[in-house]
């Protein structure tokens, strides 16, 4: 793959740089969505996708996030839950965000069991917001939520810290609500891109 071209720093929109074909691309061959994260790779920082692309897939860190308070865990009408999540994610050029990622992880979220988890991320450049939503589907049920968090640049991985709320679900989480933090390491990798989560929270059901 040829080697991806120098960023401008002076300019603060240089999204990607064209190749001699005046094409929004690095390389011919490549496919839609590897066109995305080569694109990705030489943005201006948007989410600190300006990290340069990974000759080989490395684990993602996980950022620690705090548990659930004393106060919410002694709490009877409240139930706390704590997980980590191990998936993938693609990135588009978006069209009301800088760049669009979506991630799909399984793991596993306590005490409800088995966890798979959707999540929708509005990318832009720090130090804006990173907004999103992501849905968790457990045994008996789904429960969604959104997030507003922040990110920096010319990081490697991309780090999130996030704090959510719940605002609804199906099956027996039908009417929650609550709120908790997200933290995520986003790896932008040569053959596939890798993310890791930490979820912790309440529901009240």
């Amino acid at each position: 793959m040829p080697a991806l071209g120098p960023y401008d720093s002076s300019v603060s929109d240089n999204r990607v740089a064209p190749d001699d074909t005046g094409d929004m691309i690095v390389g011919s061959k490549l496919d839609r969505s590897r066109r995305a994260v080569v694109k990705a790779s030489m943005v201006a920082g948007a989410f600190a996708w300006t990290t340069p692309f990974v000759a080989t897939t490395r684990l993602s860190r996980i950022i620690g996030s705090p548990s659930p308070s004393t106060t919410t865990q002694q709490d009877p009408n409240l139930t706390p839950f704590d997980g980590r999540l191990r998936g993938t994610f693609t990135v588009e050029s978006g069209v009301d965000c800088f760049v669009d990622v979506d991630a799909t992880m399984q793991g596993t979220l306590s005490p409800f069991g088995d966890a798979s988890v959707t999540m929708q991320l509005c990318a832009e450049i720090p130090p804006s917001p990173q907004t999103g939503t992501f849905n968790v589907a457990v045994p008996g049920g789904t429960f969604a939520a959104s997030f507003v968090g922040t990110s920096a640049r010319n990081t490697t991985p991309i780090p999130l810290d996030a704090s959510f709320t719940v605002d609804g679900g199906t099956g027996l989480y039908a009417g929650a609500v609550g709120s908790g933090t997200l933290t995520a390491s986003f790896l932008v990798g040569d053959l596939v891109n890798t993310v890791t989560a930490h979820i912790s929270g309440y529901l009240d059901l």
